[in-house]
């Protein structure tokens, strides 16, 4: 932000890392607007609904992720955590989560019972943990975590194919900065399935294994946020990827024959 305010280059020491790169092609269907619309094979969507209706034709699953997805990990895999008693953190029963959620402290104050966590997770606990909790606390109140949105099965799904030195890496930063943390995460976590080709895309070949995709469309360009999301997840080890989007080329008329 200072580095825009007074018109210099962003430098940073060491450099970022930076992941792989893939350019897709899709039929643009209405680019007026705030959210332009973009042709899958569901119907015209936004962005990232057309890319997993695609990655879904082809046999590939996809959640569209966002911070959503990654602080309701966190909440069922911390919420024994989250409401541990850490003395004045939960002053009523009727919260969601400690008063010091989001703040420096709020690891510190709980150091070994966080780092037991990460462990397990990097152990390959994840998928049992996150049943275990679902099943203690299903429709409970705990901060950041959406019910509703995210079935069980689809949350063990990306603790199981990310991996746990993946999903360990990820929530350890959540944990340090619940607030702020989870902006900037890629827009897509693409699941483990058989390899694909994308049509018109370069490379065309979608790997087995899972992956995490920022998604960045026509006059779209990385925030520092993600910038940085993304250099964590390549040198955490991560499988990490930015997808640019542009609209496919519109095949010209055929010229009229004679007397046409």
């Amino acid at each position: 932000r200072l580095a825009r305010a007074t018109r210099q280059g962003w430098a940073p020491l060491p450099p970022l890392a930076t992941p792989r790169e893939r350019t897709l092609h899709l039929e643009l269907v209405a680019g007026d607007g705030p959210r332009p619309l973009w042709q899958g094979p569901g119907g015209a969507r936004p962005l990232e609904a057309a890319l997993v209706d695609l990655l879904a034709s082809l046999g590939r699953r996809a959640l569209h992720a966002e911070g959503l997805l990654w602080r309701t990990l966190f909440g069922l895999l911390f919420a024994d955590v989250l409401f541990a008693p850490v003395p004045g953190m939960l002053p009523t029963p009727l919260r969601t989560g400690p008063l010091d959620l989001g703040s420096p402290g709020f690891v510190p104050r709980r150091a070994a019972l966080v780092a037991e966590v990460l462990s397990a997770l990097r152990a390959g606990e994840g998928p049992d943990r996150l049943s275990q909790a679902w099943r203690a606390r299903e429709g409970e109140l705990i901060a950041g975590v959406a019910w509703t949105r995210f079935p069980l099965a689809d949350l063990q799904a990306v603790a199981r194919d990310l991996g746990g030195a993946a999903l360990a890496s990820v929530l350890e930063v959540v944990a340090g900065d619940w607030s702020a943390a989870p902006r900037g995460l890629p827009d897509l976590v693409v699941l483990a399935g058989p390899a694909v080709s994308l049509p018109h895309a370069l490379p065309a070949r979608l790997p087995p294994a899972a992956l995490l995709a920022e998604v960045k469309g026509p006059g779209d360009s990385l925030r520092d946020a993600q910038r940085v999301w993304l250099h964590r997840l390549v040198r955490g080890g991560a499988p990490a990827e930015l997808w640019w989007v542009a609209p496919r080329p519109t095949a010209p008329a055929s010229a009229p024959g004679p007397g046409g």
